[in-house]
């Protein structure tokens, strides 16, 4: 199992987001904070842990507002907290579970605790009144507050920007490239997307694999929890298991390609073809020829198109020439569909009527002489083909609806996000 270790600790991201961006992580009933602020990630312990109440998470208030900046009055009068920064104010009492947000009364899920001499109170909504971003991971039960921005959310879902790197890291791609940020951003929109359809399948379950891989990160890497900041690997790992047992639970249902079908769609989009390859590449070297040898392999190859035009036997003359070590074990020639020769050969192939020969066709190879030939039985490898890629169009057509009906919203542009990374 590849050890996954993302951080988000770049100069950038502190210049696009402000001296101040920080991420908190929180463990349920554990005193143990990180706090990340993109220059250094530091472990504080907490006087009094968080813990659940309502399905709330209950936090002490001070370790909120001194690490964003809010500033904290208490009034021992009449055990009021206020907090405020930039155009808001909160203020909670102790014992109750009322809040007055810019003098407008909330009423909370719980009530306003004093612990340990800390003040408890519910961190999502404070969090998010005074507009931060709340993630929660159920698998290591712990939550994140941040104020840098999601990348975007899929049906209601908040996706962070280190998600998106978490992906890129696992497949050692560079963030610098604003198509590979393109490519990133989409595919993790699908995992998240599918990995949230997965759980509502009948029998649909997460596999061993998934356990296996969390005891592996745990065990094997002391260190991983202090860098699981944000949306954490195990997340991703989940997610693309999810997605796994999506797709599989999905394409069992498609139906199969009729062997009619199959064979239309073989006699309708393969060709099967010889060639006579002079090549223009040093056997030895594997370079290009120089310019002279070229222009010699050149009169080769148009000499034998002009016998082959005069009617000399073509496979006596490909037997003789051609320098493609496939013709022992394809002589009867190559069977193909689009995308799989090189642009020049396959279309000149297709183009060609059956029985037909090509004038002389470059390609990065050499000089190609084609010759068409009727189409070969279809084979048991090319039938797997067919019916592989009509399951994979099935599930593109499915999972484009999805999307489609998908409430995606972007709070980053790819520009944007590409920006943080260079």
């Amino acid at each position: 199992m590849k050890k996954i270790i993302s951080m988000i600790i770049a100069f950038l991201v502190i210049t696009s987001y402000g001296s101040y961006a920080k991420t908190l992580e929180f463990t349920m009933n554990n005193e143990n904070l990180y706090i990340d602020d993109f220059k250094t990630i530091e472990n504080k312990q907490l006087e009094t842990a968080p813990y659940t109440e309502n399905d709330r998470t209950i936090v002490p208030v001070r370790v909120i507002t001194e690490n964003f900046l809010a500033e904290v009055l208490w009034d021992e009068t009449t055990n009021k907290v206020t907090i405020s920064k930039n155009d808001k104010n909160v203020v909670f009492t102790l014992g109750s579970n009322i809040a007055y947000v810019n003098g407008e009364e909330k009423t909370l899920d719980v009530t306003v605790r004093e612990i340990n001499g800390r003040t408890m109170v519910p961190l999502r909504f404070l969090a998010e009144t005074f507009g931060y971003h709340v993630y929660y991971n159920e698998m290591l039960d712990k939550l994140y507050i941040t104020d840098l921005s999601p990348a975007f959310s899929i049906n209601g879902k908040k996706v962070s920007i280190d998600y998106i790197k978490t992906i890129a890291d696992t497949y050692g791609l560079s963030m610098d490239s604003k198509e590979n940020v393109e490519n990133l951003i989409n595919y993790a929109k699908e995992t998240v997307l599918l990995s949230g359809l997965y759980v509502e399948k009948d029998g649909i379950t997460i596999t061993d694999e998934l356990e296996d891989a969390k005891k592996d990160l745990t065990e094997n890497s002391n260190e991983y929890y202090k860098y699981s900041i944000l949306v954490p690997q195990f997340e991703f790992i989940e997610n693309y298991i999810g997605t796994t047992c999506y797709v599989a639970s999905v394409i069992k249902d498609f139906p199969a390609i009729s062997d009619k079908e199959t064979d239309n769609f073989y006699n309708e989009n393969y060709v099967t073809a010889k060639h006579i390859l002079i090549s223009t590449i040093d056997t030895e070297t594997g370079l290009p020829l120089s310019d002279t040898e070229k222009a010699k392999a050149k009169k080769t190859a148009d000499d034998l198109y002009k016998k082959i035009k005069n009617g000399y036997n073509f496979d006596k003359l490909m037997n003789e020439y051609s320098v493609d070590p496939g013709i022992k074990s394809y002589p009867d020639g190559y069977t193909f569909t689009k995308g799989e020769m090189v642009y020049e050969f396959e279309n000149t192939a297709f183009e060609l009527e059956i029985g037909k020969f090509s004038s002389v066709v470059e390609t990065p190879y050499g000089y190609h002489i084609i010759k068409r030939e009727k189409l070969s039985p279809i084979t048991e490898e090319i039938t797997n083909e067919i019916e592989k890629n009509y399951t994979l169009d099935l599930y593109h057509e499915h999972y484009t609806k999805l999307f489609e009906n998908a409430e995606i919203t972007d709070y980053l542009t790819t520009e944007e996000i590409t920006s943080l990374f260079k």
